[in-house]
């Protein structure tokens, strides 16, 4: 069998790189999905939800700085803070608190550490990165079930 048969499947991205943009420039609908790797219907979804064109003729086209702008926008709209006690939740999809408060500690290195915990809504692994040098803020919030060190 020939190589030539597999095609090369485009994955889907949700994070795009806003540096391959060039500000002073126009963009097409095609021009930006061959860019960004995406495709066309992607594209076209972005103008229904705010994507601004330069006017409503065919092709439609996109100012660089707009199509920035609005990867950006859309990036930080995506991005959810959690609070010192909270851990991001995959399977809830936002911030959660651990059940009673209690959590696992592990010291990756010496200014890292991972907490660990159970979320109180389902039942899911949640785990959180952060410095060591806030040990003591955590140690108000939090109750500490276990601390293990990391062997290297």
């Amino acid at each position: 069998m020939s190589d030539q048969k597999y095609k090369k499947v485009k994955k889907y991205k949700r994070r795009f790189n806003p540096k391959l943009i060039k500000h002073s420039r126009n963009y097409s609908t095609q021009e930006i999905a061959n860019l960004l790797n995406t495709t066309v219907n992607t594209v076209s979804n972005w103008y229904k939800i705010g994507l601004k064109k330069i006017d409503d003729k065919k092709p439609s086209l996109v100012f660089g700085k707009d199509l920035i702008n609005f990867l950006r926008d859309n990036k930080t709209k995506r991005k959810q803070r959690c609070a010192p006690n909270e851990f991001y939740c995959c399977k809830c999809k936002s911030p959660r608190k651990a059940w009673e408060n209690a959590v696992d500690i592990t010291y990756l290195d010496l200014r890292r550490l991972m907490i660990s915990g159970i979320c109180e809504q389902c039942g899911n692994k949640i785990n959180k990165l952060a410095a060591t040098k806030n040990i003591e803020e955590l140690k108000k919030v939090l109750n500490f079930q276990v601390i293990r060190n990391k062997q290297l």
